[in-house]
């Protein structure tokens, strides 16, 4: 006995030959009954035992040329083939194209270290099974005349064995059951995997940290009978100790007051330590932007003997921190497209100079004022716009933890060649942010926009707007946002939630006049090996208000392009029926995508999207629903991937048929 103690054609072809990447993923399933495999011992031309004199050490292998590896053999497997096995491993025998002497030289070579690798990936595939006994060993026989490498291994599995029930003892009480949710993946009659163990007591000593016991010990007192398989798991809890925080002192700060630092952390002395509040702490004083580092950490403390105390229940902590230089001066030049009223397409520069500070006095006020000009280069010279614009932040209001930005914006007047009259922009604007936790935020703002129009008589005023599609924008807006992504550039997992609603005109006045709601919702998971499914959906609806009821055509819905329903040019699906002045009020788009990695820095992705928009929300019918197909290749840099997609039109309605290519950067969702 033993005891355990622990603490369409072209797209079709596409798809397949991209399916085909994903078969080694599909094809290797886990099984762990103790169901007999058949052992692949040896292969045809594999030498009988004693014909050839296998070696352990590997350091007499060449170092150059490295030895080609041409078999590996597996001896005493029984409940996974030689096949599964050689798939968990480094050493691989040589490619199919390798035998074939159509690699143009390319090999798969011996490398010295693989033994050890070799032995540490099988014993480890093997414990997560559920064999404890498991014992790996590895020779080799080095043909010196060919230069080639047989690799042996020797795998010596003993029994199998399962988790049984479970049980908690000692100090667990009332924790009792979150510790069994902690531990629910140790499904009874489940292979005994060691790791899903070692993550169960992680999770056990993380609730017990939170809970104000980070002192506490669990241990595993399992018997272990040679006769049976299946394991038991007794838990046994020992909490040492109801802990609270004790003082907390904040390091020298040379700009930043003391008081910033204080407000943002997550518990006051005197509380129930919490091992979350103390990570908490940390990263909402880091998101202040002042910092460049953030540490907080226990400050030693001695008893009366002068020895350190290690079980104190009323820790001090120390918070240091690095500063950011709280000045800067922003340069920034740019270059785009710009759409002139006539529709014709010219490039046009931007400079920008601004000036911020982070930390006005010290206690994280921003503080940023900027200007910027804009202007044609091609195909003609032309100024555009003068625009000056002042920015303020509050971190904290009322002293809660809540964001106020105040925003004023000032575009003196520059005649429009076109329209034939100068035009003058003044904008306010007031927004609210509430930090909910630090994946949810709440936003509430306010924006009033002035224009005046020079050279145009004020009685007809109105009537050259109309003509024009100039609208003096005034509105409300709200927003939820809940972004778990572990990445915001390159999403594996996780999810990205968004609902916001604007309305723009009715009491408040202006040209528009509407209520616009949308919803968004990503969701990003692994599937089979290094693949994520990424899915996608998104709704609109707007609604017109007040007596004017206008929804002017830059604020209605549209869709095609690299980041909605591919395949199509950018915004190009409008409502069949053109003709009608009824404006489009309705957005319907979803999508599902499957990404993974290539080689290097290179991904690859297949994906199909739906969707359509429509002049009301009544009007969205399956039949009206476009649907794209596709692929793509990403290339990943600095800024984020930069990618080239091909999306085909499988479904198209009343619609032409056709594909496109996409260039962009980012993913699409």
């Amino acid at each position: 006995m033993g005891i355990l103690k622990k603490g369409g054609g072209f797209g079709a072809g596409l798809f397949f030959f991209f399916l085909s990447s994903f078969s080694p993923f599909l094809c290797a399933q886990d099984f762990s009954d103790t169901s007999t495999v058949e052992t692949q011992n040896e292969p045809a031309a594999a030498p009988a035992e004693g014909e050839i004199s296998w070696e352990e050490t590997w350091h007499t292998l060449p170092d150059r040329p490295r030895p080609i590896v041409a078999r590996v053999l597996f001896f005493g497997n029984s409940a996974f083939s030689a096949d599964r096995l050689e798939s968990k491993i480094a050493t691989r025998g040589d490619s199919f194209w390798g035998k074939t002497g159509l690699s143009f030289g390319q090999h798969r070579r011996a490398a010295k270290d693989w033994k050890y690798k070799d032995i540490a990936l099988l014993s480890a595939f093997y414990r997560s099974r559920g064999f404890l006994d498991i014992h790996v060993a590895e020779s080799f026989f080095h043909d010196t005349v060919k230069n080639e490498l047989w690799a042996r291994i020797d795998v010596s599995e003993g029994k199998q064995s399962f988790f049984g029930a479970i049980s908690f003892s000692g100090d667990a009480g009332e924790l009792t059951g979150k510790l069994a949710e902690a531990a629910s993946e140790l499904e009874s009659d489940s292979s005994f995997n060691v790791y899903l163990l070692d993550r169960a007591v992680f999770r056990m000593k993380e609730i017990l940290s939170n809970t104000g016991y980070p002192y506490a010990r669990v241990y595993l007192d399992t018997v272990r009978a040679e006769e049976g398989q299946k394991l038991p798991l007794s838990f046994r809890i020992e909490k040492d100790g109801l802990v609270h925080f004790g003082r907390i002192e904040i390091a020298e700060l040379a700009i930043t007051h003391p008081g910033v630092v204080r407000r943002e952390l997550a518990f006051k002395p005197g509380e129930i330590y919490g091992r979350q509040k103390v990570i908490q702490s940390q990263q909402q004083v880091y998101a202040t932007g002042l910092f460049n580092f953030v540490s907080l950490a226990v400050a030693p403390k001695m008893d009366s003997s002068g020895r350190k105390d290690t079980l104190d229940l009323h820790p001090d902590f120390v918070l240091r921190a690095v500063e950011r230089k709280p000045a800067a001066l922003n340069l920034h030049v740019g270059a785009g497209q710009y759409r002139r009223r006539e529709e014709q397409q010219d490039l046009s520069v931007d400079l920008a100079l601004g000036w911020e500070n982070r930390n006005l006095g010290g206690r994280a006020r921003r503080f940023s004022l900027q200007g910027k000009t804009s202007f044609l280069v091609v195909t003609d010279y032309e100024l555009l716009s003068n625009k000056l614009t002042a920015d303020y932040t509050e971190p904290w209001i009322l002293s809660t933890r809540n964001y106020a930005n105040l925003s004023v914006s000032f575009e003196p007047a520059v005649r429009d060649r076109v329209l034939g009259v100068r035009i003058q922009t003044a904008t306010f604007g007031l927004t609210f942010l509430r930090p909910i936790s630090l994946t949810t935020r709440l936003t509430l703002g306010a924006s009033l926009e002035e224009i005046n129009i020079f050279d145009v008589p004020p009685s007809e005023e109105e009537r050259f707007k109309a003509e024009k599609g100039i609208n003096v924008r005034r509105k409300l807006s709200a927003s939820f946002e809940k972004d778990t992504r572990g990445s915001i550039l390159i999403p594996t997992g996780g999810s990205y939630t968004r609902l916001e609603g604007e309305m723009l005109g009715g009491p408040l006045g202006g040209d528009a006049h509407f209520l616009k709601l949308n919803f968004y919702w990503n969701r990003y998971q692994p599937l089979a090996g290094n693949n994520i499914l990424a899915t996608r959906f998104r709704w609109g609806q707007a609604f017109l208000i007040g007596e004017r009821r206008n929804l002017p055509s830059v604020d209605q819905f549209y869709l095609g392009g690299a980041n909605s329903l591919r395949g199509y040019p950018e915004n190009s699906i409008v409502p069949l029926d053109t003709a009608s002045s009824r404006p489009v009020k309705s957005l319907f788009l979803t999508s599902l995508e499957i990404r993974r990695p290539l080689f290097w820095r290179f991904w690859g992705n297949l994906f199909s999207d739906f969707g359509n928009v429509f002049r009301r929300n009544k009007d969205i019918v399956p039949d009206d629903i476009l649907v794209t197909v596709g692929a793509g290749l990403q290339f990943f840099t600095l800024i984020g991937p930069l990618r080239v997609e091909y999306g085909k039109r499988v479904i198209h309605g009343n619609l032409p048929p056709g594909e496109r290519v996409h260039f962009s950067i980012l993913f699409a969702f």
